[in-house]
């Protein structure tokens, strides 16, 4: 059974070198290609998504993993061999079931697409960009129909991303939340404090909100010899190896959250794939374990670190040297309630933490609407804008501002956006088991020194990657599995107190 094993893991690893290699390019299309080279990369990044999925399904994986099925039983559950055999499984069950030309023209809509959402935001043109909407969704409905034994066809667009997890699911965590945020919302609206962010809004100079980002970024422990910082559209995190993991940001000269916090809620995603144990490297284990564990990572070190007070003690000295003028005056309680002053926002990226969710649940709603054919594609400005209405009290005056300021749709990612959503409520479960085990949590962050939450963390979610399903490694960590709880309380007794709430 051994040299199976080694075959497999061979088989896998060529496979995790395309992934790899495809995810350079992404990178590249986001952070340097020239407009003109979007054709060309849109056909070199659907050769090697064929190729990839070819490989996954494979006659000769197949028999290997038929061929290793009764080993899979005697092997430890917690093994790396047990953990390759059980994702390969996995992997080529689903991809067995797509057909490979559906496979690759998702990824060739997907190149076309990202290039019409750029213009079409850039240009404000929701229209131009209505007939890849269309075809982003209808081949979602495709891939959908491919797994007929799913409750619901959005079940298995939610499987790519959090496996395990299902619409049934979602509603009710959803549910859960709903309500007390909505009402934490409304009692913040009603008390009457006004928090002064005019700090925030002066002029920041490009260059100079860039250095100071990266520096934050270092503090967290993002390591520039395995990484780098690039400005895109739309911030992101890619990693191409446990020694090669890149994130961007993005620039608002006259309001410092946006880069600042973006390049930390990056940051938290490097340095997920940053913790990954050196010996899965080179295989489809070394990732994160889903989209919403990955959300997790992100959310602890931009909100729970970057926003605390704890570690604005030591923050905002920094942000002083680089913005005297903007920010030396500012005293930390200033700064501390300006940088988490609830007020509704149009851009998700730049929602605070108590309407953060909400922003999640109308996009979820939406998908939803749109895949049961509730919602056409056409009406898709009107039903945004009656929902953020509905649930943030505000209309964006443009659709630049609304429906298209994500890219997720036009990289076929539906049925992502629950992660962000998830991510919090599993964040805030780490985080309050974290504050029993580092009683001095607050202290650490005030010096800087966030290195023994960073190792806490490595220790019981980075270093495993996708060894585990996301249910198994919360179960692992906490006890128990997803619980909104210590998410509610967590929004409950930072907020009351930032707004005087009994």
């Amino acid at each position: 059974m051994q040299e199976n094993y080694n075959q497999l893991q061979t088989r896998m690893g060529e496979i995790w070198n395309l992934t790899k290699a495809q995810a350079v390019l992404n990178w590249d299309r986001q952070t340097k290609m020239p407009p003109k080279g979007a054709a060309a990369r849109t056909r070199q990044t659907s050769t090697l998504s064929r190729m990839i999925h070819e490989q996954y399904t494979s006659q000769e994986v197949g028999q290997l993993l038929e061929n290793l099925g009764p080993w899979l039983d005697e092997l430890d559950f917690d093994s790396q061999e047990a953990s390759l055999i059980r994702l390969a499984q996995r992997e080529f069950y689903k991809r067995t079931t797509v057909p490979a030309d559906l496979v690759e023209a998702q990824a060739k809509a997907s190149g076309e697409a990202n290039v019409a959402w750029m213009k079409a935001r850039q240009e404000n043109d929701f229209a131009s960009f209505i007939p890849y909407l269309e075809r982003m969704f209808g081949l979602a409905r495709q891939y959908a129909k491919c797994f007929p034994d799913a409750d619901h066809p959005y079940d298995a667009l939610l499987d790519q991303f959090e496996p395990g997890m299902t619409v049934e699911t979602v509603s009710r965590i959803f549910n859960e939340v709903k309500g007390p945020q909505s009402d934490l919302i409304k009692a913040i609206h009603e008390s009457n404090v006004e928090i002064d962010d005019s700090l925030l809004c002066q002029h920041y100079p490009k260059e100079k909100q860039l250095d100071a980002a990266l520096e934050a970024a270092q503090i967290l422990g993002y390591d520039l010899e395995r990484g780098r910082l690039d400005l895109t559209t739309h911030p992101f995190a890619t990693s191409f190896s446990v020694n090669d993991v890149r994130i961007t940001t993005r620039v608002n000269e006259n309001f410092l959250n946006a880069c600042l916090f973006a390049t930390m809620h990056e940051s938290g995603h490097a340095l997920y794939e940053l913790g990954v144990s050196p010996l899965l490297e080179g295989l489809p284990l070394a990732r994160g374990a889903s989209s919403g564990i990955h959300e997790s990572q992100s959310r602890l070190f931009e909100n729970m670190i970057g926003r605390s007070r704890a570690f604005s003690i030591y923050l905002l000295p920094i942000l002083q040297k680089y913005f005297p003028a903007q920010l030396g005056g500012a005293d930390l309680d200033t700064y501390y309630r300006a940088v988490n002053k609830v007020q509704p926002t149009f851009i998700r990226v730049e929602a605070d933490e108590v309407s953060y969710n909400l922003h999640i649940i109308l996009r979820f709603e939406i998908e939803l609407g749109v895949l049961n054919g509730d919602i056409p594609i056409k009406d898709l400005p009107e039903a945004w804008n009656e929902k953020f209405k509905a649930y943030l009290g505000i209309v964006p005056p443009t659709d630049t501002e609304g429906v298209l300021q994500d890219v997720h749709w036009s990289w076929g990612l539906i049925g992502h956006f629950t992660s962000y959503a998830m991510g919090n409520i599993i964040a805030s479960q780490w985080w309050h088991q974290m504050a029993e085990e580092i009683p001095d949590q607050d202290e650490l962050m005030a010096q800087g020194n966030i290195t023994p939450i960073r190792e806490w963390l490595i220790e019981n979610v980075h270093q495993h990657g996708k060894k585990y399903l996301p249910a198994e490694l919360i179960q692992h960590t906490t006890g128990g599995p997803i619980d909104s709880g210590p998410y509610l309380d967590y929004l409950g007794s930072k907020y009351k107190k930032l707004y005087n709430l009994s």
